[in-house]
Order: structure tokens, then C-alpha cells, then sequence
């Protein structure tokens, strides 16, 4: 009966198992950086070139930079802030929106200008929707964030962002020089006042006045 032989590991392989185990832990323990968006600071704002827009964005991976400016609508701690851009060929009227059917939290919008001295704030909306009025060549920031509410534990931050811009248009007799004519009785009229401004020299309503 001949005799079996004793298996014996030589050092290299010994050697190449805790390699192996080491690096196993070194992945669990340090995993890779997270890929951070390409607007995930203002200087990389993603432009929008033309309108109608729309867009999803995965904002999981958003940070918040150390020169973010504090909108003043936001009242609790932001995270996971994305930027967009837009500079209109022409003074104009849009609604930009990010509340709309897709996005995956809580976001908030907020809406700024750029010079020397740093960001002024031309809207904050924690509703996620605002309308504005943008000046030709002027260059606007969108910088949309998540908001802490105080959880515990805290919840993952940001999701599915979608965001759309529009340019919109104000009825026809929103300004006085261009009052609506009723030439006759009766009279009836539907008009939708979604996006009726206010012209500024208009006179605040009286007591008595008649609610509608």
C-alpha cells in the first residue's frame, strides 16, 4: 500500500491568502469616493440653453460647498445642493419648478444674480416653484437643496431631482393700459390669473370692497 503524501502551503501562498483577506477588508471598511455631480458647486452650475426645459438628476452624491449662500427661506440645515444657470436673450417672464411629478424629496429653490460682492438673492421659495421676471443678459442661478427637518436617525439625503423651466405669459389686460374693453351687458369672462403680476402702481383694495 503506498503511502499518501503530506500537503504542505508553501510562504508564497500563505502570503497571497492574507493579501487577499487584507484587501477584502480594506473594501469594506474604505469604500470607494462617491462620483460628486458636475453642478455640485456654483461654478459648475449646468446651463440651460433654451426653453422649455427639463431635466432629472440623481443629487444622492451632492454636497453642500463652504461658499453656498444661505437662502433666506431655508430654516433648518441644507444638504445635497445642485446648481443650474440660465441668461436670457430677452427680458422675459419664467416659472421655474421643482416640485413637479418625479422629484423624490423635499427640495428647496432658491434663485440668485452674481457680482463682484457675491450672490444676491432674487427668490426663495420653500414651496419648490417660483415665478420671476429675468433681464436680458443677465445670468440667473437655480440652486436647488435638500433640508434636514431634525429625524433621528437621520434619513439619506436628496434623490431624483426634476426641474423644469418655462417661460410663461401674464393675460392680456394684466397691466392697466391694457384693461380688458367690456362693451356690453351682460358680460362674461374666464381668465386664468396663474400668472397675473402685480404692476406695481396698482391701488391696495378698500374696506367694502366686494371678495370674489
Amino acid at each position: 500500500m503506498s503511502q499518501g503524501k503530506a500537503s504542505h502551503r508553501s510562504p508564497l501562498h500563505l502570503g497571497l491568502a492574507l493579501a487577499l483577506v487584507a484587501a477584502m477588508l480594506f473594501a469594506g471598511f474604505y469604500p470607494a469616493q462617491a462620483q460628486l455631480p458636475s453642478n455640485d458647486a456654483w461654478e459648475g452650475a449646468m446651463e440651460i440653453t433654451s426653453l422649455p426645459y427639463s431635466i432629472d438628476q440623481d443629487t444622492t452624491q451632492a454636497t453642500i460647498g463652504f461658499d453656498d449662500p444661505w437662502p433666506s427661506c431655508m430654516y433648518n440645515t441644507p444638504y445635497n445642493s445642485v446648481w443650474y444657470k440660465y441668461t436670457p436673450s430677452a427680458t422675459t417672464r419664467i416659472q421655474v419648478d421643482a416640485s413637479s411629478s418625479g422629484t423624490t424629496y423635499s427640495a428647496f429653490l432658491s434663485i440668485y444674480t452674481r457680482s463682484e460682492a457675491g450672490f444676491v438673492e432674487v427668490n426663495c421659495s420653500d414651496h419648490t416653484a417660483a415665478s420671476i421676471t429675468v433681464q436680458a443678459g443677465e445670468t440667473y442661478y437655480f440652486l436647488i437643496q435638500a433640508m434636514w427637518y431634525g429625524q433621528y436617525p437621520p434619513p439619506v439625503y436628496g434623490g431624483n431631482l426634476h426641474l423644469s423651466v418655462n417661460e410663461i405669459s401674464a393675460p392680456a389686460n394684466d397691466n392697466f393700459a391694457n384693461a380688458q374693453i367690456i362693451t356690453e351687458m351682460p358680460f362674461s369672462a374666464a381668465v386664468d390669473i396663474t400668472f397675473a403680476t402685480d404692476e406695481g402702481e396698482e391701488n391696495e383694495p378698500q374696506s367694502g370692497c366686494v371678495e370674489t
